[in-house]
């Protein structure tokens, strides 16, 4: 990874964490990391800054950009961390956080299923 791709890695963990605390998750992101990857967590892209992100003040700006859960885990993924999202998926539900991340085709299912509330003007069918 070169140096821009270090610093979004480390807003957007930096991010999560600030949205773990907002939603109250009781885990924090070294856990998570040695959940996912045991004694080899510390060797993984972003685990040598966890404990000092917000130390960093071009970190700590990440929060002024926009960002969504979507681009903080997008960002993740293409730093090669899609098992630990898998393992973040699978706490975060195990601790009653079903929707932090919706499954493929969920918003598409769900608009297509989702049925429009009736207009009284409307007749019957």
């Amino acid at each position: 990874m070169n140096g821009k791709e270090e610093l979004r890695l480390a807003r957007a963990l930096y991010q999560l964490r600030i949205y773990f605390e907002s939603i109250q998750i009781p885990l924090t992101l070294q856990e998570l990391y040695q959940l996912t990857y045991g004694e080899q967590w510390q060797e993984m892209p972003g685990a040598l800054w966890l404990n000092h992100l917000d130390q960093d003040a071009y970190v700590t700006a990440g929060l002024e950009e926009f960002h969504t859960l979507k681009t903080i885990l997008q960002t993740m993924d293409e730093a090669g961390l899609g098992l630990l999202l898998s393992t973040l998926e699978e706490e975060t539900a195990r601790l009653g956080v079903h929707v932090f991340v919706p499954s493929p085709g969920f918003y598409a299912n769900y608009y297509r299923h989702r049925s429009r509330p009736r207009d009284p003007d409307e007749p019957e069918s």
